[in-house]
């Protein structure tokens, strides 16, 4: 899923951004110091990744590759 983010360049940093953000409990700030990124990219990569997350969630499943097809 995470290589499928669009709209950042580094869809690995999307990824540790939700995971600092919500596993770990750290504010948008304390992400972004962690990452060496302005608060701003990192609210943004975050916002991203949960759209790119709901839209994945919100698609019906193809019913070929159910099927292994």
């Amino acid at each position: 899923m995470w290589g499928a983010t669009r709209g950042t360049r580094n869809p690995a940093t999307a990824e540790v951004v939700v995971h600092l953000a919500y596993v770990a409990g750290r504010t948008y700030r304390q992400a972004a110091v962690e990452l060496g990124i302005p608060e701003g990219t990192a609210k943004t990569r975050l916002r991203t990744a949960l759209r790119t997350l709901a839209e994945t969630l919100a698609d019906p499943p193809d019913p070929a590759l159910e099927r292994g097809a």
